[in-house]
This record gives C-alpha cells, sequence and structure tokens, in this order.
C-alpha cells in the first residue's frame, strides 16, 4: 500500500524535529566543545564576509549610476609610447563629439579648486569643471534645481553652481532657499542653480561644487591634454564597437593635424573598470588568502568533529542495532553541523560589521569615495551561503566516518584501544592540507613584509622630519598679473618664516608627494638636432630661493636661487637634479649650459643639487629641473614649513598661526589640503601596507590553526595509543625511544605538508610579481626563513603531546588491560 505524500512529509518533518532536539540536547552536553566550534567559525566567516563586503562595493556591485554599464572613461594615448594613457585635449573632445554615432553623450571635466567666502570665512573647496552636458552623461538630476544647460557654457553667461548634497548641509545648513542665492567663489558672484540628490558622488565625494565650462572649447588648444572625459554608450552599443569608431576617429583627426595629433589614438576604458582596475588584484588575493584560511579551520574542525565522531562510535553502532539506517545517522550528525554553523554565521555577521569597520580604518579607500562600504544584502546572502558550504564542507566526513562503522568493529578497536586506520588516515591528511597552505600563506605574506621593509627603507632625498606642508591657490580674476603673484607669495614666505615656531619655510609650484610630476620638454641650446616627433624631457617646478635647504637637498655644484634671479634678469636660472645632468650631460659639466622649454626664453643652469623622490618610494630617480618663481611665478603653490619641535604632538596651533598670516595679506584667501610630510610618506605606500600587513595577518592565523591541527592529531593519537605505548615500555623501551616515535610520526606529516607547500608557493608567488619591491618573486632567503619558521613551530606542537606519551605508566596500562 502506498503511503499518502502528506503522510510521508509528516514524518519527514517529526525526523527533522527529533534530530534537531537531539543536536541541541548534544551541543548543550559539550559546551566547551561547541563554543569552541561556534567562535571559530564566526571569526572565519565574520573575517570573510566583511572582506568580500569591501570587494562587492568596490568590484561587484554595480556603479550607483543609471545604466552604469554604458559609462565609459575616454582617454587618449600614444602610440610612440606603447599606447600610454592621457588625459584628452578639449577640441579633440569636440570632434569626437561630432563624429561619432556610438555615444549618446560625451562630456570632459577638470578637477580645481576655488576659494569660497561665506560669512567671512575663506574655505578652499574641491569644484568640478565640467562640460554644460555632464549631468546628461551621469544621468543623475538634481534634487533642487535644474542641472546645467548649454548657454550656461557661453562665455558672456552668468556664472552658476550646483552644490553636492553633503556640502549644502554642511556649509549652508540644508537652506530650502539656497536654490539662486549668490555665493562668492574666487572673489567672484556666482549663482547656485541647484542642489545634487543625497548619496551622489562622482568622480568622488569631495566635490562640493560643479560648476559649467564656459568659452568655445573648439578653441582650446589641442596640445593642451589635461581633461578627463566620460561618455555614455547608446543602448545596443557594444565597447568593442564604439572602440573601431573611435580608432578610425582618432586617424581620420591624425591626418587633419599632424602637428598635434600624430601617433595619437583613442581608448575607451569601462568606467567601473577605469575606478577599481588598480584595487583588484590587491583584493583578490587577500580575499583568496583568506578563504585560505578559512579552509585550513574547516580542515582543524572536521579533525576535531572526527576525533568527537571516534569517542561516539559506541553511540553509532547502538542506534544501528536499534534500526537507525545510514542516512539518518548522517543527517544526525550534519543537524549538529549545521546548527553549530548557524550559531557561528549569525555571529560572523556581528564579526563582518565590526571588521569592515577595521577594514575601513588601514584601507586606502581615497580614490574610493563614490562608493559606500557596509554589510549589504549581498554580503548577507554571501554569508549564508559561506555558511552552509563551510557546515557541509567540515560536517560531511566525520557524519559518514560516524556511520559506517559497524558494531563487532567498534568493539574490537575499543578492546584495543587504538583508532581504526581510516580514521587515522583521514586525519594524517588533513594535517598535511593544513601545513601546506599555511606554507603558502606564509611564503607570500613573507615575501610582501619583506618588499615592505624594503619599501620603507628607501631614502626619499630629502629630510621629512618636522615638515609641515598646504597649498595656497590664488583667484584668477583676482590675480592676473605676474608681479601680484610674486608679491603675495614672497610675503607670504617672510610673515611665515617670521613666527616663533618656524625654523625656515619656502614655496614650490609642487612639493614632492603631494601629486604627479609635472614633466616639461626642453631643448639643450646648441645641442644637436632631434628628429621630429622626438623630445627631450624632464620635470620642472618652480621653487623659492629657501626650497632647498627647506627640504635637506644637497647643492653639489654651483649655487641657488638668490636675489640676482628676478623677474627682469635674462637669461633666466634654473637649477637641475644630478639624474639630469648624468642623463643628458653624461661627459660634461652642465653648468653654463642654456636651455629653453617650450618658448625662446633661455635658462642658464647655474647648479646641481641631489635627487629627490617625488611622487613614489618606488620610482626611479628622474630628471628633475628647477625654476625660481620669481622668474616663473605660479598661481598654486605648496608651502613647506620646517618647525622648531617635532609632531609627536599635532601641529594645529602652528597651522592657525600660518592661517590667520595669510588671512591678515588677503582675507578671501585660505589654505588647504594640510598635513605633514611624514604623513605623505606614510599615504604613498598605504595600499602596500594594508596588503602585507592583512596578509601577514591571515598567515599568522594560519599558522596558529596547522599548528593546533597538528598538536591534536598527536595529543588525539598518544590518547588513543596509550595501551601500546605502556606495554612497549614495559618490555624496555627507554623514554627516548617513545619520544623519537612520536616525535617521527608527527614530523612526518609536517615534512609532506611543507613538500606539497613549497610547490603550492613557487607557484603561487607569481600572483605577487607586481607588488614586490627590491626582491623577487622566488626570495631563497624568504622561502628559507619560513620553511624553517614553520619546522620549529611543528617540531614544538609534536614535542608537548610526546613528551606526555613519555609519562605513560606501564603498570597502570597493564592492569587495565
Amino acid at each position: 500500500m502506498v503511503r499518502p505524500l502528506h503522510g510521508r512529509y509528516a514524518n519527514s518533518m517529526s525526523n527533522m524535529i527529533q534530530d534537531l532536539r537531539y543536536g541541541i540536547r548534544m551541543l548543550l552536553k559539550h559546551p566547551w566543545f561547541t563554543c569552541t566550534v561556534v567562535l571559530t567559525l564566526a571569526l572565519g566567516i565574520g573575517a570573510n564576509t566583511a572582506l568580500f563586503s569591501i570587494i562587492n562595493a568596490l568590484i561587484l556591485r554595480p556603479l550607483p549610476l543609471p545604466q552604469p554599464q554604458q559609462m565609459v572613461q575616454v582617454w587618449e594615448v600614444s602610440r610612440q609610447s606603447g599606447n600610454l594613457k592621457f588625459p584628452v585635449a578639449l577640441p579633440n573632445m569636440v570632434d569626437w563629439r561630432a563624429q561619432s554615432s556610438s555615444f549618446a553623450n560625451i562630456a570632459a571635466y577638470s578637477t580645481t579648486g576655488l576659494n569660497l567666502a561665506v560669512d567671512d570665512q575663506p574655505e578652499f573647496i574641491s569644484v568640478l569643471s565640467v562640460t554644460p552636458d555632464y549631468f546628461k552623461v551621469i544621468g543623475v538630476t538634481p534634487a533642487m534645481g535644474r542641472d546645467l544647460r548649454e548657454e550656461d557654457g557661453l562665455p558672456t553667461a552668468p556664472r552658476t553652481a550646483v552644490l553636492s548634497h553633503g556640502f549644502w548641509q554642511r556649509r549652508f545648513a540644508a537652506d530650502p532657499q539656497i536654490v539662486g542665492r549668490t555665493i562668492r567663489l574666487n572673489s567672484e558672484n556666482c549663482t547656485v542653480i541647484g542642489v545634487m540628490p543625497k548619496g551622489f558622488a562622482f568622480p568622488n565625494s569631495e566635490v562640493a561644487v560643479w560648476t559649467p565650462m564656459r568659452g568655445n572649447l573648439a578653441a582650446a588648444g589641442r596640445n593642451l591634454h589635461a581633461y578627463q572625459a566620460i561618455a555614455r554608450l547608446k543602448p545596443g552599443v557594444a565597447l568593442q564597437q564604439a572602440q573601431t569608431e573611435m580608432d578610425a576617429i582618432a586617424s581620420r583627426l591624425e591626418g587633419e593635424y599632424p602637428d598635434t595629433n600624430k601617433d595619437v589614438g583613442i581608448r575607451l576604458v569601462s568606467l567601473q573598470k577605469e575606478l577599481v582596475g588598480a584595487e583588484q588584484p590587491r583584493l583578490l588575493l587577500l580575499f583568496g588568502s583568506l578563504l585560505t584560511v578559512l579552509l585550513i579551520t574547516c580542515a582543524n574542525l572536521a579533525g576535531l568533529l572526527s576525533a568527537r565522531a571516534s569517542a561516539r562510535q559506541k553511540e553509532s553502532a547502538i542506534r544501528s542495532a536499534l534500526g537507525a539506517g545510514r542516512r539518518r545517522l548522517v543527517r544526525q550528525m550534519l543537524t549538529e553541523s549545521m546548527l553549530m554553523v548557524s550559531l557561528g554565521g549569525g555571529l560572523g555577521v556581528l564579526v563582518a560589521y565590526l571588521g569592515v569597520k577595521a577594514l575601513l580604518a588601514i584601507y586606502p579607500t581615497s580614490t574610493a569615495t563614490w562608493t559606500e562600504f557596509g554589510i549589504d544584502r549581498a554580503a548577507l546572502i554571501f554569508t549564508l551561503v559561506m555558511s552552509v558550504l563551510v557546515g557541509i564542507a567540515f560536517g560531511l566526513i566525520p557524519a559518514l566516518q560516524f556511520s559506517r562503522t559497524p558494531l563487532n568493529e567498534t568493539l574490537k578497536e575499543g578492546n584495543r584501544g587504538t583508532p581504526g586506520r581510516g580514521t587515522e588516515r583521514l586525519r594524517s591528511v588533513l594535517v598535511t592540507v593544513q601545513i601546506a597552505l599555511a606554507l603558502i600563506l606564509l611564503t607570500l605574506g613573507g615575501l610582501l613584509i619583506r618588499s615592505m621593509w624594503q619599501l620603507q627603507q628607501v631614502n626619499p632625498g630629502f629630510n621629512p622630519d618636522q615638515l609641515l606642508t598646504m597649498q595656497i591657490t590664488l583667484p584668477r580674476n583676482k590675480y592676473t598679473e605676474d608681479e601680484q603673484k610674486t608679491r603675495f607669495f614672497e610675503e607670504v614666505l617672510a610673515q611665515v618664516t617670521a613666527l616663533p615656531d618656524v625654523k625656515t619655510a619656502a614655496l614650490a609650484s609642487q612639493l614632492p608627494f603631494l601629486g604627479e610630476n609635472s614633466a616639461s620638454s626642453f631643448q639643450i641650446v646648441g645641442g644637436p638636432t632631434l628628429p621630429r616627433g622626438e623630445t627631450l624631457d624632464t620635470n620642472r617646478r618652480t621653487v623659492s630661493a629657501d626650497y632647498f635647504q627647506t627640504l635637506g637637498l644637497q647643492l653639489r655644484r654651483g649655487r641657488g636661487f638668490d636675489h640676482r634671479d628676478t623677474a627682469q634678469v635674462l637669461p633666466r636660472a634654473v637649477i637641475i637634479n644630478e639624474a639630469m645632468a648624468r642623463k643628458f650631460w653624461p661627459d660634461d659639466d652642465p653648468l653654463g649650459r642654456y636651455v629653453t622649454f617650450n618658448s625662446s626664453t633661455q635658462y642658464e643652469i647655474i647648479g646641481v643639487v641631489s635627487n629627490a623622490k617625488h611622487s613614489s618610494l618606488q620610482e626611479e630617480d628622474e630628471p628633475q629641473a628647477y625654476t625660481s618663481h620669481q622668474q616663473v611665478p605660479s598661481r598654486t603653490m605648496d608651502l613647506a614649513v620646517r618647525a622648531n619641535y617635532s609632531f609627536d604632538r599635532e601641529p594645529a596651533a602652528l597651522v592657525n598661526a600660518i592661517r590667520l598670516t595669510v588671512s591678515k595679506i588677503d582675507p578671501d584667501q585660505a589654505i588647504h589640503n594640510i598635513g605633514t610630510m611624514e604623513q605623505r610618506l606614510s599615504q604613498s605606500i598605504a595600499p602596500q601596507r594594508f596588503v602585507a600587513l592583512l596578509l601577514g595577518l591571515f598567515a599568522t592565523l594560519a599558522l596558529i590553526q596547522a599548528l593546533i591541527g597538528i598538536y591534536g592529531v598527536m595529543s588525539y593519537a598518544v590518547s588513543q595509543r596509550r595501551q601500546e605505548l605502556g606495554i612497549r615500555m614495559a618490555l624496555g623501551a627507554r623514554p627516548g625511544a617513545i619520544l623519537s616515535l612520536v616525535l617521527r610520526r608527527g614530523m612526518k606529516l609536517t615534512l609532506i605538508g611543507m613538500a606539497l607547500g613549497l610547490m603550492g608557493a613557487v607557484a603561487s608567488t607569481r600572483l605577487l610579481r607586481d607588488m614586490l619591491f627590491g626582491i623577487k618573486p622566488f626570495d631563497p632567503l624568504t622561502f628559507a626563513a619560513m620553511t624553517l619558521l614553520l619546522i620549529c613551530i611543528s617540531l614544538v606542537a609534536c614535542f608537548l603531546p610526546a613528551r606526555r606519551a613519555t609519562k605513560v605508566d606501564p603498570m597502570n596500562v597493564l592492569r587495565g588491560e
């Protein structure tokens, strides 16, 4: 007779409820074991969920824009330099818009800074100067007011601005009447026409105001590559299709404008890939490492549950004798595993929440401020899926072991006092896998830590101690003449230098580690004529006379800038670094030679100074030319101030004194981008430090887990073989022989795991090829050190159970037998 379906369902539900009740009783019966497993799972699942949340926000989650898959970043590339990317020229972008049929819209923007004056409180804010169709490309409209129109970009149009939601709240107290209000940007009136929605942060959350580019864009110089370009593809247009069309347009423009567009191509990149491309390898490496730690944890827990299943084999045999089938026994053990996993996964959500905060505290997110980080629905789904997989991973093998041992075999093994060969082999395999994975992570972590140490030993070429830095940007409409800029900065320099806590101060158009190098082409007067299209290139910045003294650069030859280097003197003066002298005058003295920079004005080389890093500690020494700020004034200058005291305490008092000094000279002028040079150097290596720190932490966790595993296996083996060891000692075996017997077995597992781990490490280090500095992926010293470390600690983990084995009393064992 066929049982009704509802009867089967009711019977299954009844069995499931019985399994749950029995599982809960068993977990409560062994609270320490349960707590250990649950906490281990919570840490493993929570840490993985936290890191997944970062990866999801940066890589997996679509950009917070309408139809983000249609958004592309547009670059110009130099075919002559291996398709090197660089910003676009506005006239080229105008031609792309006119000739392309793949784009719904295309826009350009550039980030700048303007002084905002509200209630006599000057503030330097980040402003995005955009073409009027920018918001059409983005696809987001203001929450209040309107966005930009074509007429806002006309040369005679009144100045208009759109505010970010955060800036509107912070600086204008969320004034509901803000639309139509006049604000002053760079001492010029500007009408607020809109406020963007809350949460909109593109290209980053630092942008406070969007203003339109005004003027004839097509009339700008085609050799002025200074703008970022973004475009929205038309629906149904693939990226490769648009790229093919843009390649054809680039070839046409090269024929029409050979002087500026020779060898200039166009490259389209998915906007999401452009924003997160640099982060992806590091994050995926960390995520893979953390998954490896979780795998080691699962192997460890499987070993624990396997030992527990061995202890419960008598229970399994009795239940089998009473009619319980193998499927029912497996389900019972899996139910207990899933109960522990459910508790661990639930607690892991809390761990993940705290973990995200901890990761963001050390993660360099300055380039990822367009997204929000946190535990969202995707992270919760990930936690659920991971919990189920982990429960199956570490619960299935012990469950099968629990269900498959017959009663007779169990009783025989109980009489012998030794575990079954299958059980013993399983634990050995699990420990071997743990050691192999631990060695892989130890090697990767060791390489990154050594690379980080090498990077920190690099001499930047200047003294960063007690050096405070900041920037000052003068408005174009107020400081129109070079003489005005020079007079303002000279007065600032004189008054700041006179402050009591200041030892010396200097100005530079760009201080080290405050931005990218400023490249410039030059010609050597009287030098050989270069073939068409070839140039001599160097980095160039303008500095004040005390710049080299303030930063600690050494004058090798010639003289520094002084009162002789004024705006009226010709030829002008230039100082070069040793790298430039060595590259362009390898067998000659450059002093007294003349060069020109993109003009007919000649510069005499008056000195040679030591090399200094400017963008990265990893960069090679590059040619550098310094001109006098009195002869080549700049609208934006960095101020470097060397204090009379260490910055162990916050330099707030000195910053306030400098801010007050600048305000006295010009009440509308603000200082910005304030920080110590040590902070700048630290920020420059933040990504490498983040990866090295976390991978080192993961490697340590993996090592601890592996050692716990081998210690547990050896302890369990000693306890199970207690009778055998007692009989050996009764027959005359010495403690040293017993110690050697146990150690050989433990170290055999260690050596097998290490052999597998070394092979895996050699293959895995290829992932670090682009992340290392000063060492090679296969570094013998690191491999040897990590191998020796694992051997030593494994020896300790094996020695403790082995020493306990020598304390077995033969008389007690024989009496028990």
